[in-house]
């Protein structure tokens, strides 16, 4: 017999206790078990702010094609109308994602060396893009030629993550496609319809 066993036998339990291997499975789950949920909810909140993002985009594409393609005169029930392609694409009803679209005919003037708003339709909360605007964004827009026009196509849309321990708090992504013209060299917009 160990002469340490014999010298302290109060001790005896708790060596028997540390030598013992029982529940050690149990004791790392309820250790580690909160690390690993708090982690697949951060990559599970980090895709869907991605994908929100992502979708929020190429709805912006989309839209920014549709009008680029018209060659009727739009009203701001088609800019409305759009808006509601764009809550489609990004399922914002079921995401509780408020959104906004703004759509602005812009034509650069070579003689001012500045940019001009031809019209501009904002929906919603949104408000009409102004010749100031536009050349705040000058470096963004690409030069048409004599001329032409540019659709700048702008999207606002909320986004609130499923949990909110995690990093992401909430967020207005805001996207911007400028798109020409495809079937004429200017779409054209009547904002009294």
């Amino acid at each position: 017999m160990d002469k340490n066993m014999q010298a302290h036998p109060l001790l005896r339990p708790f060596k028997r206790f540390a030598r013992d291997e029982r529940g050690t499975i149990l004791v790392e789950t309820i250790i580690f078990l909160p690390v690993l949920i708090w982690a697949y909810l951060g990559m599970y909140v980090y895709f869907d702010a991605f994908s929100a993002r992502n979708t929020g985009q190429r709805a912006t594409y989309t839209v920014a094609d549709l009008i680029s393609r018209q060659t009727n005169t739009l009203t701001p029930t088609d800019i409305e109308g759009m808006n509601k392609i764009f809550d489609f694409i990004t399922n914002a009803d079921a995401r509780g994602s408020t959104t906004r679209i703004r759509v602005t005919d812009v034509q650069y003037n070579y003689t001012t060396d500045l940019y001009e708003v031809v019209w501009s339709s904002a929906t919603r909360t949104g408000t009409a893009m102004t010749d100031d605007d536009v050349n705040k964004l000058a470096d963004s827009l690409p030069k048409p030629a004599q001329g032409d026009t540019e659709i700048v196509v702008e999207s606002w849309a909320t986004y609130t993550p499923a949990f909110d321990t995690i990093g992401v708090s909430d967020q207005t992504f805001h996207d911007f496609v400028v798109a020409r013209p495809r079937m004429s060299p200017q779409v054209s917009f009547d904002a009294s319809s």
